[in-house]
């Protein structure tokens, strides 16, 4: 009987494509594992050697090098996508997710393990200040200048420098899995599993968390963001849609007896509104208007007595 195969993972860089094709069920050891396919195109796809006998599960690209990662600690790093070289992992936990941002790769299994790397061939562990023992990270995020790793039985930690880490309070007191995370338009958005309904959280500093409600129970395994919205997937068939996110920032200058310059960027295409205040408490419109580029300038003439003017968008 032909094996059963599942791709679960890809990267781009460097002008190719990889994708792991690494489960095989009924065959906990082949070479089948192993596989990793790379494109040039999209189109046509080579089957390469890896020299791995076990589950891929994630990659990643970054310093002009492709790191995957997958069961038994297997680490492997390849400059081209075709020949792959194993590194020492100096674990043998199974790992799960592999990610490269500010310079630092990062890789997460099960049991809190976490590890990190400037050049994705010397790792060294890290310490999550979680419970090893129930605290396994499935994926891992950076935005804002902070890392973000989540996973099993809650786990939520974060790091400004990828060593020192922090645990942080979901919100949710029932035991869940976080098994996704993405950075978009300035905001974190985790998803998971194993409550009802099933957790979306939101936070635009990875302090303070906000649970969202998404009117299913199923369990919500793979988040993406994209054109200004943030796209779930899910058992079943689920497929969440949010609506859209693009916040809008503001930079204002005094122009002397001219009044103030208001540079807003945002949205092209939405609707939006911006108030004045000289005390912070009362505000009143001062224009409204279709952001029809990617940043406007407007100058509030009209105030130009006031030593001091607030200024926020809305939408709408």
């Amino acid at each position: 009987m032909t094996a059963i195969k599942m791709l679960l993972a890809v990267s781009t860089g460097n002008s190719r494509r990889i994708v792991c094709l690494s489960r095989v069920w009924k065959r906990p050891r082949s070479k089948e594992n192993g596989t990793i396919l790379s494109s040039a195109n999209g189109d046509s796809w080579t089957l390469e050697t890896s020299g791995s006998l076990v589950q891929l599960e994630g990659v990643t690209y970054g310093n002009d090098l492709f790191v995957t990662v997958g069961r038994e600690g297997t680490i492997l790093t390849s400059n081209d996508g075709s020949n792959w070289t194993r590194r020492d992992s100096t674990t043998t936990n199974d790992l799960y997710s592999v990610g490269f941002a500010n310079g630092l790769f990062l890789a997460g299994g099960n049991r809190g393990i976490l590890l990190a790397s400037t050049n994705g061939k010397v790792w060294t562990k890290q310490d999550l200040g979680t419970n090893g023992l129930y605290a396994g990270v499935l994926d891992i995020a950076y935005g804002g200048g902070v890392f973000v790793a989540v996973g099993v039985a809650n786990t939520l930690v974060t790091s400004a420098d990828g060593t020192t880490w922090l645990r942080r309070d979901s919100g949710i007191p029932q035991y869940v899995n976080f098994t996704d995370i993405v950075y978009g338009n300035r905001t974190f958005v985790v998803v998971g599993q194993f409550s009802t309904p099933s957790p979306i959280l939101t936070s635009s500093d990875a302090v303070t968390w906000t649970f969202r409600a998404c009117g299913t129970g199923n369990s919500l395994n793979g988040l993406a963001y994209g054109a200004s919205r943030f796209v779930v997937v899910g058992d079943g068939g689920t497929i969440l849609q949010s609506e859209n996110l693009a916040i809008p920032a503001l930079a204002v200058r005094s122009e002397g007896t001219n009044g103030f310059e208001v540079r807003m960027s945002g949205e092209v295409g939405r609707v939006y509104r911006i108030q004045s205040s000289t005390d912070l408490f009362t505000w009143d419109d001062w224009i409204n208007f279709t952001n029809a580029q990617a940043t406007t300038a407007f100058l509030d003439s009209a105030n130009t007595a006031s030593p001091r003017r607030f200024y926020r968008a809305l939408s709408p």
